[in-house]
């Protein structure tokens, strides 16, 4: 968890903190490909592979230069050509610590949720769960 990264022949450049907060703009060796592999967040995937095993400190770690990279880099991207030509890339690293943190976690089924800028459906969500036997998370007793 030293947050560096590693691109081609060039040394391993400490581009974080050590707690997941990351200069994205980091480009040591001034070169495109570096910088955008660099947004791919493809060099994560040892923290996904460790938090998909249930490593809690590595998903954690991981998770958080994730949510670091989306604060730091508010869509749109066309300004920076790191973090939009690495897009696809990002996109399957993405879905693949979705599923490590399900898995890291034993999840096997996610709940429907709601946003809370819906308020109709939200409000119709809440109804149905107030209005089933023995109230919102809780289950009706049983009768025989």
């Amino acid at each position: 968890m030293r947050d560096t990264f590693a691109w081609g022949n060039d040394p391993a450049y400490k581009v974080g903190d050590g707690s997941g907060d990351v200069r994205w703009r980091s480009d040591p060796y001034h070169k495109p490909s570096w910088y955008m592999w660099l947004h791919s967040l493809r060099w994560l995937g040892h923290g996904i592979i460790a938090a998909r095993t249930g490593d809690r400190k590595a998903m954690t770690h991981t998770m958080a230069i994730i949510h670091d990279w989306v604060r730091d880099n508010p869509y749109p991207w066309k300004s920076d050509v790191g973090a939009w030509e690495s897009t696809m890339h990002r996109t399957n690293v993405l879905i693949c610590a979705r599923q490590a943190v399900l898995s890291g976690l034993h999840i096997r089924k996610l709940g429907r949720t709601v946003e809370p800028r819906h308020g109709r459906e939200h409000r119709d969500v809440r109804r149905r769960l107030h209005s089933r036997p023995g109230g919102p998370g809780r289950t009706a007793p049983s009768t025989g």
